[in-house]
């Protein structure tokens, strides 16, 4: 069970995606931390997980309310004493055309996919920098990426949800704190049916169609379960791969992008569950303290200096030989006219962070 012992708080959890990321979570070991605005669906959700042999503190809590966040986090703190992945999974959508998009509505969209998340975080993150790390794990939207009729206010707080997280990591890169977003399609949840429902309403096709109507805009051609959502999530909540990408971005990332070849996108400079940097020039080896690493260096006068660079550095911390390693030369990665080297970096892992209680 890769997370005996730790503790992970999820947001809206009695049902859909946040019910399976606690699944999912639960079977590895976990102890849970939950929440949801629906006290009596949270409350069958725990006992659920129970069942199922898990640690489970429950509390209903409004997430777009600061003092029922704050209650939340101080008796989660009480009780475990410690954060160490944080899933921030509460969020709703309501589809209207812009011109009949009131500020209600608007600023409903805000409040709880974007705000909450702000609140949520803000909360748990002093707690996981003085431990030392944590992770961080957004269930955002591809809405977030790209806009769509009858959802501005949704696609624009899901956007607005995007833009935290791109800066959560990259203010705190540097302290082990990991922020990725996982960025679904259309998923096969309440919060989808209810979309169904919209499009029968106004459009008067069948259930079935509509269902299959949605289901044809994914990737897959179909619905995505909770239970691939969280799959991926559970992917994101440990130490994972580390990149360092040396070279121009545009390159760096989309061709890394296509080779790891994830089903979902992540973002906030982490490419599809790998935490990744990119700098024109690298001259900082210490962030891969703590990390199996791969660094991905534009094959020009960058990438003698940067072996050289990664070699002194992992020598002085690791005497017991060589650590990196040389896994292929314009083989991995391959874009015209710029070519990479592709190099592992391992063997240094000193323990961090407190001890878990």
């Amino acid at each position: 069970m890769t997370l005996k012992g730790d503790v992970a708080v999820i947001t809206g959890a009695s049902r859909g995606i946040g019910l399976a990321i606690a699944e999912r979570f639960a079977a590895e070991g976990a102890r849970l931390a939950i929440t949801s605005r629906h006290g009596p669906t949270l409350d069958v959700a725990a006992r659920l997980l129970e069942r199922a042999g898990a640690q489970v503190f429950a509390m209903p809590t409004d997430v777009t309310d600061s003092v029922h966040v704050r209650r939340f986090a101080d008796a989660v703190l009480e009780r475990f004493g410690r954060v160490d992945i944080l899933v921030n999974n509460a969020g709703s959508a309501k589809s209207e055309s812009f011109l009949r998009t009131d500020r209600a509505l608007w600023e409903e969209m805000l409040a709880v996919n974007a705000t909450s998340t702000f609140l949520v975080t803000r909360a748990f993150l002093p707690a996981m920098l003085k431990q030392g790390g944590g992770r961080i794990v957004m269930i955002s939207s591809i809405s977030g990426k790209r806009g769509a009729p009858y959802i501005a206010a949704y696609s624009a707080a899901k956007h607005a949800q995007l833009g935290l997280v791109r800066s959560l990591a990259e203010e705190f890169r540097a302290k082990n704190i990991v922020v990725n977003a996982v960025c679904p399609h259309y998923v096969d949840t309440p919060m989808t049916a209810r979309s169904i429902e919209n499009i029968v309403q106004r459009t008067r096709r069948s259930a079935e169609d509509a269902r299959a109507l949605l289901g044809g805009m994914n990737p897959q051609g179909r619905l995505i379960t909770p239970q691939e959502v969280a799959a991926k999530a559970a992917d994101l909540r440990g130490p994972g791969m580390f990149v360092i990408a040396v070279g121009r971005q545009y390159t760096c990332t989309s061709q890394l992008a296509y080779h790891l070849r994830a089903p979902y996108d992540v973002h906030g400079r982490n490419l599809l569950g790998v935490h990744a940097l990119q700098y024109d020039h690298w001259s900082r080896p210490e962030e891969l303290r703590d990390r199996d690493a791969v660094v991905v260096v534009e094959a020009d006068d960058r990438l003698t200096s940067t072996v050289t660079l990664l070699n002194e550095y992992f020598r002085s911390v690791e005497p017991s030989g060589e650590v990196v390693v040389p896994v292929g030369r314009n083989t991995v990665l391959k874009t015209k006219p710029v070519k990479f080297a592709l190099f592992v970096a391992r063997g240094y892992r000193p323990a961090t962070g407190a001890a878990r209680p």
